[in-house]
């Protein structure tokens, strides 16, 4: 089994807010779903593989965005209690579909950085995200590719949001980090005949016939 690493400078974080794995931690909402309707999420192993695939970086001070006019151009003003070096408490971005063309109107961009710096062995990187089953209405944070086995920084990431003045809350599910080896992939193409009568047959039938347990220790 490998390991991955979760490095801090602050012990109060590490003591307060330490990441864990994302399935000791999963959506609230998911507790007020009848796990015996067969129609629900909690059946789709796939939904439920993502949901709880990885581990979970929380936000550990209270961030604040703004609007504010900076050089004359509408920006956000981004504060928090967080002096660890390196970390400017002013990070002003502008409304600009030039930086990210977002359907739904001007963004304002911003980016955060958090507590942790994460290590994973040789060849392997880290899908970085938002847990996309929170369905956070306040931000996003764009997805992206950390090469943790070299990288030798905190884990940050870009958010973006139409609503400039929100509060982000210590103790929020900030980022999930999944791990994955860096193997190189070569494309091939098939025209074939598929069909499998089982999924008429078996109830069940990913779970029971396909599906591998996955482990995030």
């Amino acid at each position: 089994m490998k390991t991955i690493k979760f490095y801090t400078d602050d012990s109060q974080v590490m003591k307060d807010f330490p990441p864990r794995p994302i399935q000791e931690d999963l959506p609230n909402w998911l507790t007020s779903i009848k796990k015996d309707n067969e129609f629900n999420i909690t059946h789709c192993k796939p939904a439920m593989d993502w949901m709880s695939s990885g581990y979970v970086i929380y936000n550990a001070w209270e961030i604040i965005l703004k609007e504010k006019i900076i050089d004359f151009t509408k920006g956000v003003e981004y504060e928090t209690q967080n002096n660890r070096l390196g970390l400017r408490t002013i990070n002003p971005s502008v409304y600009s579909g030039k930086c990210l063309p977002v359907p739904g109107g001007p963004q304002a961009y911003f980016k955060i950085e958090t507590d942790f710096k994460v290590v994973t062995p040789p060849g392997y990187s880290c899908l970085v995200m938002q847990p996309y089953y929170d369905f956070n209405k306040d931000y996003k944070i764009l997805p992206g590719v950390i090469d943790t086995d070299k990288h030798d920084w905190t884990i940050s990431a870009m958010g973006h949001t139409t609503n400039p003045n929100i509060r982000i809350l210590p103790g929020e599910r900030m980022i999930q980090i999944i791990p994955y080896k860096r193997d190189g992939w070569t494309m091939e193409l098939h025209s074939e005949k598929m069909y499998s009568q089982l999924f008429h047959y078996v109830r069940g039938a990913y779970k029971k016939l396909f599906h591998t347990k996955k482990v995030y220790k």
